[in-house]
């Protein structure tokens, strides 16, 4: 009884997966996903990113639950346009350097999880 029960969880997380990147396919700016897994009475340790504002003039904020080791930008073909690394949990970053246009940020954080998002600079 208990595997059965089990995967039904594990169908029905699929399932909002799928509805989640169904939905993320329609509005890439809305790229904010969080899904935290309960085992018994312990959470699992999660590792949650929020990149701000967006768009972004001149400076952007990054806010994690645990350490930033590294950020890179890149553009939108994959180029890198600004690497580097971290030991905090908040980080005001300058971006004066950039051009206008839509960016890739990738935030690795000290559990070794890389998280991304798209970012427009105005």
């Amino acid at each position: 009884m208990n595997k059965l029960v089990i995967y039904i969880v594990n169908i029905f997380l699929l399932m909002i997966l799928l509805t989640n990147h169904a939905v993320l396919a329609e509005n890439p700016e809305e790229q904010d996903v969080k899904i935290i897994v309960n085992e018994g009475s312990v959470a699992k340790n999660v590792s949650e990113v929020n990149i701000y504002p967006n768009p972004f003039v001149r400076d952007i904020n990054i806010d994690a639950n645990m350490i930033v080791r590294r950020l890179i930008f890149c553009t939108m073909d994959g180029l890198v346009v600004k690497h580097q690394l971290f030991n905090d949990e908040a980080i005001t970053l300058p971006t004066d350097e950039l051009s206008r246009g839509a960016y890739i940020v990738k935030v690795r954080t000290e559990d070794g999880k890389w998280h991304s998002k798209r970012m427009n600079k105005q």
